[in-house]
Parts: structure tokens; sequence; C-alpha cells
């Protein structure tokens, strides 16, 4: 909900009352320690929220579906816990497991940490390459430290193990999750979301409608990036 005036701060907070008279009716129970505020932009909103006459603290970040969201919506921090859990995970399976076997131990490398890198992605991607390189540090460390594998480099460790980058993988997600959109698999209303400098005036004549212009500029995108293999952060897509 964005907050631009005190009669906005009294409409979330009168929807956060009639949560608590729900919760209350029907008995489901609310977190309220779980619960807090996040403000987002550059103009910070100073109101107390309250849940049952508890106030909510306001955070510089919080966690929301797995992903840390900061003020800001930078990845960053978000990226640094995932490495670091990442290279947890992996040092334990290099510990852990009695085996030397490659296959076994890349079999547990997919199962057990790439997912952690790569969960919900499409919505953190990130685009500086210092953040690129933090996250298939992951792997290209994992890789090095296989037995026989430590003095290939990290393009011919990938092809001896039949593995794609992670910057590749996170592509062919934004690559489906762009498919999706664009023929209508997920409800999403295009014009809502995204703007194209490409999409005719309301004045200028035309045979197509702003909808087949959307969908017509993301093929275009997908098959771009499909060529060339980069992710590019569009920033009208964001």
């Amino acid at each position: 909900m964005e907050i631009c005036n005190v009669d906005d701060a009294a409409k979330l907070q009168i929807a956060l009352d009639l949560i608590a008279e729900w919760a209350d009716e029907w008995q489901p129970g609310l977190s309220i320690g779980k619960c807090n505020t996040l403000s987002i932009g550059k103009h910070q909103d100073t109101t107390q929220y309250y849940i049952d006459g508890t106030e909510l603290p306001c955070l510089p970040h919080c966690r929301d579906f797995g992903v840390t969201i900061t003020s800001d919506l930078s990845p960053s921090l978000h990226i640094q816990q995932i490495t670091t859990k990442a290279h947890q995970r992996a040092n334990s399976i290099l510990r852990c497991f009695m085996s030397g076997n490659v296959t076994l131990l890349v079999r547990a490398f997919v199962a057990y940490v790439r997912f952690v890198v790569e969960y919900n992605s499409i919505t953190w991607s990130p685009h500086l390459k210092q953040e690129i390189m933090m996250i298939e540090k992951v792997q290209r460390r994992f890789t090095k430290r296989l037995h026989g594998y430590k003095n290939l480099t990290y393009r011919d460790r990938l092809t001896k193990l039949a593995l794609p980058s992670l910057e590749l993988r996170r592509l062919h997600l934004d690559l489906i999750y762009c498919y999706k959109i664009v023929f209508g698999l997920i409800n999403y209303f295009l014009l809502i979301f995204l703007s194209f400098p490409h999409c005719p005036p309301e004045s200028m004549p035309t045979n197509f409608t702003n909808q087949e212009v959307v969908i017509s500029e993301l093929i275009f995108l997908l098959v771009e990036l499909s060529m060339y293999g980069t992710v590019y952060r569009i920033l009208s897509l964001l």
C-alpha cells in the first residue's frame, strides 16, 4: 500500500484493525511478534502502526517468502545471506560425505545447495558484476575442491561435470517466466507492470493494440536473450 499522507496511514491502520478483529472472531491466531513495517522509497513513513495494541517495529529490511527485502529494494543483502548459507552447505557436503565419488557429490550439491541460490531468483536476479560473481563463486569453489578438478579452469570443470553456470540457469528461469507472461500462462496484466519505449502513443493510428505491441516486445527480448546468452537488466521491466 502506498502511503502518501495522513489519510493513507489511517486507512492502513483501519485495515490492520479489521484483520485483528477477523482473527479474533475466527480464531486463526496472529503471530504479532513476526509482524513489522517496512518503508520503501526515499520518503520514510514515520507513523506508528498497531495490532491489538502492540506497536509494530519499523525495520530496515524484512524477509518475505524467503527473500530479504530492503527499503531501497537492493538485492545485495539477500545475495550475501544466501551465498553464505550456500557455502556452509557446500562445505558440509565435502566434509560429511565419506565417499569421494564426484557424481555423488555433484548430485548432493544440486539437491541441497543450488536451490538456495536460485529460489525466487526472478525477483532478485543481480545486475552488478560483483554480485553475479559472488553467487557464481559458490559453484566455482565447490567444483574446484572435487578430486581431480583442481587444476582445470571453471569452464572446463563445468563441461566435464555437465553443469551450466548459475548465471545461465538464472537466465533460463527469467526466460521461462517471461514466456509464461507472454502466453498468458500466469494471471498477469502486462500493461500495469511493464512499459516499453516502442509502444505507440494513443493519438498515433495503428493496426495493433498496445497489448500486441507489448507482447511483440517481449518476444523480441526473449530472442535477444537466447541469442546472446547475457543477462541484461531492462529498466523498463522493473
